[in-house]
């Protein structure tokens, strides 16, 4: 799984989020986008809702670091993850319905096992807004 946020950057004229799964260098599929340019965000078609209650926490997990508007860099964070994972967001939209700021948390799905109950576990985490974008990311993961 992918994780890439960024505030305003100059060369692109926008700030978003994108969490993509599958090979990075090989048209990875999109699951979730968020782009201070788009009125809505969008999810990928293998999405869908479920009834399980995601509590948003960056507990556990550590900074890629602090992306403000004007930066041209930012982290992409690489992790690796469940067949299925579970994405919790909370976006707020200003008058004209873009996003202006979201708080977005990716968890594993693992199956279940000969009864057991199966433990989601933090991956990512994102606090993002066209001024300032911030990823965590779990021991899992590799940020670059």
């Amino acid at each position: 799984m992918q994780l890439w946020a960024f505030a305003t950057n100059p060369a692109i004229g926008s700030a978003g989020v994108t969490i993509s799964t599958g090979d990075p260098n090989n048209q990875p599929a999109g699951l979730l986008g968020v782009s201070s340019q788009q009125e809505r965000y969008g999810l990928g078609s293998r999405c869908h809702s479920v009834r399980k209650h995601v509590v948003l926490s960056r507990r556990g997990l550590t900074s890629a670091g602090v992306v403000h508007a004007g930066d041209v860099r930012s982290p992409t964070v690489y992790c690796a993850a469940t067949r299925r994972v579970l994405i919790r967001l909370l976006i707020s939209y200003n008058a004209s319905h873009k996003p202006v700021n979201a708080t977005i948390e990716v968890l594993t799905q693992p199956k279940a096992r000969a009864g057991k109950t199966p433990r989601s576990k933090r991956i990512g985490y994102v606090q993002w807004s066209p001024k300032q974008s911030v990823s965590y990311y779990s021991s899992a993961c590799t940020s670059q």
